[in-house]
């Protein structure tokens, strides 16, 4: 499974746990509603280990010392057995505990600051959304400076790509 299909079925999936239809979603995402259903049900099923799998293997080298979740149900069972193969620690964040998240708390804020603004977005506004995000993440990742690391960007271009985890 390529990269960009594993970011078209974690998109699916955030969409469907806000109430959008699978109908919907196909829609949006350019793919057959029978597909959308099959990847809803495997993260029901299977959690998102398969996402786990691919993204820490080709952004971290395969091991971290900390990932963090919340306590979505995608994050139970077959991805919570697995988890500890890529790090040292999982940790499952409680529950309107906002400053136990605060990092990824931050980032959100900074992609609505920066790149999406505060405006109320529909679903048929998803693919330009998406485009704006890729092109964020690209500047966030290897041109931003971020104070924390000296006003250098995180990622230098010959290393990582971002194309490889979000397009």
């Amino acid at each position: 499974m390529d990269m960009s299909n594993l970011t078209l079925i974690t998109l699916a999936w955030e969409l469907y746990e806000q109430g959008v239809t699978k109908a919907q979603i196909a829609r949006q995402l350019g793919k057959h509603r029978e597909t959308i259903h099959l990847w809803v049900r495997g993260i029901q099923e299977q959690g998102l280990l398969p996402f786990l799998e691919q993204a820490m293997t080709r952004r971290f080298d395969g091991r971290v010392e900390l990932i963090q979740t919340d306590g979505g149900s995608e994050f139970k069972e077959a991805f919570a057995a697995r988890v500890l193969a890529y790090c040292q620690r999982h940790r499952v964040a409680r529950p309107y505990k906002k400053n136990e998240q605060a990092y990824i708390e931050s980032f959100n804020r900074t992609v609505r600051k920066e790149c999406l603004g505060w405006t109320r977005y529909s679903a048929q506004d998803l693919p330009q959304c998406r485009r704006l995000v890729e092109q964020f993440l690209d500047r966030y990742h290897y041109h931003r400076p971020h104070l924390a690391l000296g006003l250098k960007p995180p990622l230098k271009k010959g290393v990582f790509h971002l194309s490889d985890i979000y397009t």
